[in-house]
């Protein structure tokens, strides 16, 4: 019995864990950026059939926080993004989606779609080219003159008629086949460079980008984790109890005062009386812990 080679993880997938992204194709697209120098900081990306996200993290890496990146596909995203990335669930394939256009013109698109597989090399091939074609006009629709295009592509008999018409759009056409698929997939990507301008693509002009929301560093947040007790001042106004009389330190011989005493009572007749006093007071309130909490509470 054959095995089956996509049944359980590789290396690559095991790596890709490891290192925080969804899948192993995030090893594809960091090859062809490594040949190509696809991504530089402050970029523009469309990631188009982004789930589950390997590739858009890797491309919200390279471009930096100035950079703006968008991702869509039918599925919905599991993956956190980052917070200059912004996924948006629809139609990544129609020129008509206006919300494909969130930050065009786009420095780069990248798109890793595929067809659902039927066994059939033809029928999957023919599949995977009408794919490719149709990530291209979005290419060529929204990318900014200079831009960059990726696309996944099953080879057929229709190889040669997707290459042509990436070097019809772009100045310059590679196909790579990256050390990350495995040996019994025919896939391969062509890839465009430098995206020429023919008076054909509808070129969206830039919208100014929005800055990014004020986050505080971790190191200037409040260490305090429980509210503090007041520190109260003596010389503030007396605070009202219970039935409308205020408290305030009742005088006593030598200039000290006894905390609870009432306004206008007489003062201790003896410093016996003033000790007495006091020691009533401090058995009657409960020793404070750190933060105004009693000892041993949470």
């Amino acid at each position: 019995m054959t095995k089956n080679p996509y049944k359980g993880p590789d290396s690559f997938t095991v790596r890709a864990k490891r290192e925080g992204y969804p899948a192993r194709s995030v090893f594809k697209l960091e090859e062809i950026d490594r040949r190509v120098k696809l991504f530089r900081n402050g970029q523009r990306v469309l990631d188009l059939g982004a789930a589950p996200g390997s590739w858009s993290l890797y491309a919200a890496q390279r471009i930096g926080k100035t950079g703006r990146l968008l991702a869509m596909d039918l599925k919905p995203l599991d993956t956190v993004l980052p917070i200059h990335a912004t996924f948006s669930q629809g139609d990544a394939l129609s020129i008509t989606n206006e919300q494909l256009a969130l930050y065009a013109p786009y420095d780069v698109i990248v798109s890793d779609m595929a067809p659902a597989t039927t066994g059939n090399r033809n029928a999957d091939q023919a599949r995977s080219f009408e794919l490719y074609m149709r990530a291209l006009a979005v290419a060529e629709a929204l990318l900014a003159p200079g831009g960059h295009f990726v696309g996944k592509i099953f080879m057929g008999e229709d190889f040669s008629a997707a290459k042509q018409a990436t070097k019809t759009a772009f100045k310059e056409e590679r196909t790579i086949r990256p050390e990350g698929t495995r040996s019994v997939s025919y896939e391969v990507f062509l890839i465009g460079l430098q995206r020429k301008v023919d008076g054909k693509a509808t070129i969206t002009e830039a919208k100014p980008l929005a800055p990014l929301p004020e986050v505080a560093p971790v190191e200037e947040l409040p260490a305090v984790d429980a509210p503090v007790a007041p520190i109260h001042d003596r010389d503030a106004p007396p605070r009202k109890i219970a039935g409308g009389t205020p408290r305030t330190a009742a005088p006593v011989p030598g200039g000290r005062a006894v905390p609870g005493g009432r306004a206008g009572a007489p003062a201790p007749k003896s410093r016996t009386a003033t000790k007495h006093a006091t020691k009533s007071i401090a058995t009657a309130v409960p020793a404070k812990g750190h933060g105004g909490r009693t000892r041993g509470g949470r």
